[in-house]
Formats: structure tokens, sequence, C-alpha cells
């Protein structure tokens, strides 16, 4: 008999065909909670987590597993073989353990999983319940209706008997839900807004904006104390400090006095807006693409398309230095005359983006057909890609797209966000597109780059038609590019 801590996720249980994701996830949330303890077994059985360790560091360990969200509860159990005399064994040891010195009440619920043990949950319930009547019944009596100690027996590939459950948060594993930005002031609203969406499963990053010199330090301490707080059950994550001053003096000068407090409030919004929809992230120091730090007046970014970061010093509001930089010494490696910052992203969701993909994928919906047909294919020469039918989206794939396009709105990012690049352009382009029409253009083993091209299409049309059943996939072709590539394939053959 081994001794282990048993993780049960909450509404996860729910989940239907992603639900392998979201148990991943949190999964991978459990292990770096108790990333600092030694385990010597970690297995998923039934939905649940099982850990074994060292059972003197069991009260740490549960503490930091209690801060992952998307956790139902967490139990002490005692691990056995499936044999009835060795669960006879284990509930007497469990109780034993326990170390109970006053009279209690007692009720042993059995969840049978693995059906084909013997005796039955009802039978069984009865044995171990006579079991712990003959060894403590000068304490423990039967209550099947309101015992204050229940005891928990699973029978799975092993038995697991219980007593001890912690309540966890509940929710979604971080990350589940996209990305989210919090306004983080030093009240309590804000931190606590915060942890909501961190239990319904978004990764967040925060702003706080502050009238320094009118604010004082120790505000801005007190909201990093906040920071700190939270992180311990969001993860780690980014505060963007900005000083909103000049635009607080500029719209006191210019504004109706009672309307100073709301264009604040709206400023703070369009200023957060912005940041969240570039897709850089604030750190202390940079070191990969996608990074930014701001030091006083010196603006340090690592942009996609460079080797090196770049660094921008700034006199007031005009640049007098630009230069790359090596981002682990910090060293200077060049001067730069110019920068183009572009953005992290693909696409860069405004609303009128979200809305233009939603009318597409409406319109998308209302004219597919019904009937699934049979491609034609001219001869064995012809390169045309299998052309997939126009099918409707089915129920979970609309679910899935209402939700991207929520998250598109409110976040500007959703994971799967590439299915609807397609529909923000009029016209696709490929490779072919640069070549000029009096260039010489040699294809090497022509036949091959034909194969090549029906293998593709095979793969792909296989992926579409399994993959749409949840999710708002349109037809592959027009991300193959099929018809474009057969016509200058055919016009390039010599």
């Amino acid at each position: 008999m081994d001794y282990l801590i048993s993780v049960s996720f909450g509404e996860l249980t729910l989940k239907g065909d992603n639900r392998k994701d979201f148990e991943n996830r949190i999964i991978r949330k459990i292990k770096k909670a108790i990333a600092d303890f030694e385990v010597e077994e970690f297995y998923k059985e039934q939905g649940k987590v099982y850990i074994k360790a060292d059972r003197e560091l069991f009260d740490e360990m549960i503490e930091q597993i209690k801060k992952v969200f998307g956790i139902f509860y967490i139990c002490e159990v005692l691990r056995t073989e499936k044999k009835l005399e060795n669960i006879k064994e284990a509930t007497r040891v469990l109780v034993s353990d326990l170390g109970i010195n006053e009279e209690k009440t007692f009720k042993v619920f059995v969840n049978r999983v693995d059906k084909k043990f013997t005796p039955k949950s009802p039978e069984l319930s009865r044995d171990l319940g006579g079991v712990v009547l003959k060894n403590f019944g000068n304490l423990l009596k039967v209550d099947v209706h309101n015992p204050q100690m229940p005891i928990y027996v699973d029978v799975k590939e092993y038995v697991y008997v219980y007593v001890k459950r912690y309540k966890g948060f509940g929710g979604l594993p971080i990350g589940s839900s996209g990305r989210g930005l919090l306004l983080l002031s030093g009240g309590i609203d804000s931190p606590v807004a915060g942890f909501v969406m961190g239990k319904r499963g978004m990764e967040i990053g925060a702003i706080h904006f502050h009238s320094y010199p009118f604010t004082s330090e120790r505000g801005e301490e007190k909201v990093k104390d906040l920071a700190k707080i939270l992180s311990n059950y969001v993860g780690k994550f980014t505060m963007t400090s900005i000083n909103l001053l000049p635009i607080q003096k500029e719209i006191a000068s210019k504004c109706p006095e009672k309307e100073i407090t709301i264009l604040g409030r709206i400023f703070m919004m369009k200023i957060a807006e912005k940041l969240a929809a570039m897709g850089y992230i604030r750190v202390p120091k940079v070191s990969v693409c996608g990074e930014f730090s701001l030091r006083g007046e010196v603006l340090d970014i690592f942009l996609p398309c460079d080797e090196h970061a770049t660094r921008i010093i700034f006199d007031f509001d005009e640049i007098s230095s630009l230069k790359f930089f090596e981002a682990d010494s910090q060293a200077t490696v060049a001067v730069r005359d110019d920068v183009l910052i572009y953005p992290m992203k693909e696409v860069l969701w405004s609303d009128e983006l979200v809305e233009k993909a939603h009318e597409k994928l409406i319109e998308y919906q209302q004219s597919a057909i019904k009937i699934d047909e049979e491609p034609k294919v001219n001869d064995e020469t012809d390169i045309t890609l299998k052309k997939n039918v126009h099918l409707p989206f089915t129920d979970a794939a609309l679910e899935r797209m209402e939700n991207m396009l929520t998250e598109l709105s409110i976040s500007h990012e959703a994971e799967g966000e590439e299915f609807f690049y397609q529909l923000l352009w009029d016209r696709q382009y490929s490779v072919a597109d640069f070549i000029d029409e009096n260039c010489f253009v040699f294809i090497y083993n022509y036949d091959k780059q034909i194969n090549a091209e029906l293998t593709i299409g095979r793969e792909y049309d296989k992926l579409y038609r399994t993959s749409r059943e949840n999710l708002p996939i349109l037809p592959p072709d027009d991300v193959l590019f099929s018809e474009i590539i057969k016509k200058y394939l055919t016009m390039y053959i010599f």
C-alpha cells in the first residue's frame, strides 16, 4: 500500500472531443506547481491525476496544487491492489491513521469504475462498513443519510481509499481561453477581476496607470505587491506602468470638469487596446523576438525581422540614436539609420476585420450545399486537386466559430484564428505571382511535382473532412492555390 495525492478535474469532465487538450494543459500546470518537490510517480487514470511522493511533503504540495485553476478537489489517498482482502486492510489502515479520538458517524461510498470487479458496489460498501465497525465501533457509527466522515473507495486499475478532500478553485486551466489585459489598480476590485479572468482560463497581462508625481511611489509599490500575490494564482505576467499625467493635464485644460474622470477612463482603455493589439510583450530585459523594454528614455525592442535587438534612445520627443545590440551581452553591434516596427501578429484584429470575417462566414454557411459529392478528375495528368465540396458548418463548428469571434472582439486574438485569414482578402497570392511572364522557369522533374501536388491535396482533404466536424474550417483548395499552381506549371512546361 502507498499513500498518494489524487487530483480531480472540475468542469473539464463536461468537455467533448477537446477534453484531452484541457487535461494536458492542466497536467502541465500541476507539474510546474510541484516542480520543487521530488515526485516518485505521476500518472493519470480515469480522469484523475495521481502523484506519489514523500507523505511528509503532502501538505506543502497540496497547498501549491490548490492554486492551479481547473481542479475540483485534491485528496490524500491510500492505493492498494484490487483484491477484497487488500481493500479491507487498506480501509482499516486509513481510518487508523486518521487518529480519531471522538465519536463520529460514517458511510462508505464505493465508485466501481471497473464493472468486472466483484463484489458489486452495495456489497463492497457493506463489507467495508463492517471492517470499520469491527475495528473502531467504539467511536464510529453508521449514518447513511448525513455522515460526518464519508469514506470513499474508487475501484479502478488499482483501488484508492480516502477521506480527506481539499476543495480546489475549479474553473479552467490558464491559457485555455486566450489572453486578456487587466487594468490593475491599488484597490481590491481589479485583482479580484484578474483572479476571475484566470479562473476562466485566461492568460493575463496587466497595465497600471499612475499620475506621478501627484501619485506616490508608495502607491506604485502597493500595486506591485498585489501583482505578486495575483501571480501565485494566474502565473507570471508582465505589468506595464504608464504615466497618464500628460493626458490628464490636456483633458483638464480643454474639457468640461464633469467629464474629466470618464475621459481619463476612456483614454486608459484606448491605450490598453493598442498595446494588446500589437502583440508585443513588455519585459525587464529583451531576449527573444516579440519583446520590448522601456527604461526612462531608452526603448529596447526585438523585431521579428532582425537578427539583433534594436535600442532607441530618445531626447524628449525626438530620437537621438538608433543601434543594434546583442541581447545577451547588451553590447552594441552596429548603428542603424532607421527602423520600421512590424506587428508581432499576422493580423491585427480590428472591429472591422472581425465583422468582415463574421459576414464572410455567414455568407459561406448560407451558400453551402447539403450533399457530399465525389470529385471529378479529368485524367491522370490533371494536377487539379480533389475539389472539396462546399460543406456547411456543423453545430459544433458554429459554436466554436462564435466563441472565436467573441475572443477576437475582446482580446484581438484567438486560438485557431488563422482559420479565418483567407476571408480577409479578396485575392490570395502565391510565389507564382512574383514570376514575370517573360522569365525562364525550369521545372525539375515535372512528374514528381505533380505527384507531390496530388499527395498534399489528398492529405489536406482528409484533414479537412476530419477537422470540420468540430472546427470552422473552410475547404483547403483556397489555401493550396491548386488552380494557380496548375496555371503556372502548365505555362512553364518546355
